[in-house]
């Protein structure tokens, strides 16, 4: 057979490379799992209250850190997307920021909610030709924003 040959030097060379991989894929899982972890909610076509006027529509947005660490929103922008191949290549056609100086520090539990005038997106996206609509939300401790898609 095979493993008649094998020395105790291979064996113990064998043992090494299956905990050794065992290992590196145990802390990118760490990894992954200890990071601050942002969920979005977006409600539009909010009405405010007290009323700020009959044609006044609102996005309500609340984020909300479910991870072990905290982290820093720094903005939350709105995007189009003309289909879904552009969506998943990130690829978008316009974008707009709703917060640009909010920079809140999200500890770990808390929410930061936010109320922004959807009127002159509106006006803008009913010329626009996009499928797609996103709010993202960018923080300090990822390259990657986290995306909600909404339907106007």
């Amino acid at each position: 057979m095979i493993f008649e040959n094998f020395t105790a030097m291979d064996w113990v060379a064998i043992w090494g490379a299956i905990t050794g991989s065992v290992a590196i894929g145990l802390d990118v899982w760490r990894i992954k799992k200890d990071r601050p972890r942002l969920k979005l909610h977006c409600i539009q076509n909010a009405k405010p209250f007290p009323s700020l006027g009959d044609d006044v529509d609102v996005f309500d947005l609340s984020i909300l850190n479910i991870g072990k660490y905290p982290t820093t929103v720094t903005h939350v922008v709105f995007r189009t997307y003309p289909n879904i191949w552009s969506f998943w290549r990130k690829k978008h056609n316009e974008q707009q920021l709703l917060l640009t100086s909010c920079m809140n520090v999200l500890e770990v539990g808390k929410k930061f909610s936010k109320t922004v005038s959807q009127k002159g997106i509106k006006d803008e996206l009913m010329q626009s030709k996009d499928k797609m609509y996103t709010i993202e939300v960018l923080h300090t401790m990822s390259t990657k924003p986290v995306r909600k898609q909404i339907k106007l």
